[in-house]
């Protein structure tokens, strides 16, 4: 009876060490839909992902990565936009995207191998102890300990290279700099004001008005069809919008909204008919607009950077 309960014993320990095996997991990288390592999953590997798949853009909420490699977010495709790096430890760290800002939001990503795992607090025990230096030279005295230190005769002296050592290189060898113009003679200098696709930055009407092109480094909004930022959605960017289209046209419920940035919704197309202005908070905002009676009554926008 006492074998069979040792037997019992041993396949119950066996299959919760295979089961904690498998949540680990062999990947880099484990990305998870929903926070703390919950929902749907796909794996990461080393190298580097421009786009990730349509399904998961903009829908990664957490994930876990192993001791010895490096993760690189990224808020927008081809590695641009927003940026936030994750390092792995030994037994593996699950990072929540919301308490870096990042929750839903990003579209590629970079893993490299760092090349080292990071020591957990059991593995600083078990170091090497540094204050063994036997195998160190003394630097007063090298016949006392170690090995031998390295001789200064095998270095060239820099007062008198002909004593001891290696000739030193000679400074006459070195490359003829007489193509190059005296900076003490002005007339010899090249004239900076005659290129012509510069501007003068004293003359005001010659400068470029940065005001005319707005800024589109990243999403300020993004539109849903369903409440509570649900169903499909498609992003927005600073500037005005006539008209949203007949696909979104009095189809759009819910709206997020990132801090710095303004939005205000038009009833009717070309900016007419009754409005309404959110604003964007800390870690972003999302407005309901049942809330505000423009439920599936947008049909255009205009964004803007609130100061």
């Amino acid at each position: 009876m006492k074998v069979f309960e040792l037997i019992c014993v041993s396949l119950v320990l066996a299959f919760l060490f295979l089961a904690d095996a498998g949540m680990c997991g062999t990947e880099p990288c484990k990305f998870y839909e929903h926070t703390n390592g919950r929902g749907a999953h796909f794996a990461g590997e080393p190298g580097s992902q421009t786009n990730v798949e349509n399904a998961w853009n903009d829908r990664v909420s957490s994930v876990r990565v192993r001791g010895g490699y490096t993760l690189i977010v990224y808020e927008h495709g081809h590695f641009k936009g927003k940026r936030q790096v994750f390092s792995g430890k030994k037994d593996g760290v699950l990072y929540n995207f919301p308490e870096f800002y990042f929750n839903d939001m990003m579209s590629s990503y970079r893993i490299k191998r760092t090349g080292h795992i990071t020591p957990g607090k059991k593995d600083r025990k078990n170091r090497q102890d540094r204050s063994d230096t036997s195998d160190r030279y003394d630097k007063k005295d090298s016949r006392k300990v170690g090995p031998q230190r390295p001789d200064r005769a095998d270095r060239y002296d820099k007062k008198d290279s002909d004593k001891v050592g290696p000739q030193r290189p000679d400074r006459a060898d070195r490359r003829d700099k007489s193509d190059r113009y005296d900076r003490r003679d002005v007339p010899n200098r090249p004239d900076r004001h005659d290129r012509p696709d510069r501007y003068d930055r004293r003359d005001a009407s010659n400068r470029p008005d940065h005001h005319d092109r707005p800024d589109r480094s990243y999403t300020c909004c993004k539109f849903y069809e369903h409440g509570s930022g649900k169903g499909n959605h498609f992003n927005g960017e600073i500037g005005k919008v006539k008209y949203v289209g007949n696909d979104w046209n009095d189809e759009i419920s819910s709206v997020w909204l990132r801090k710095g940035c303004m939005l205000t919704v038009y009833e009717h197309s070309d900016f007419k008919g009754r409005k309404h202005t959110f604003y964007g908070k800390k870690g972003g905002t999302l407005y309901n607009l049942t809330d505000f009676k423009f439920n599936d009554s947008l049909s255009s926008y205009e964004i803007r950077r609130n100061k």
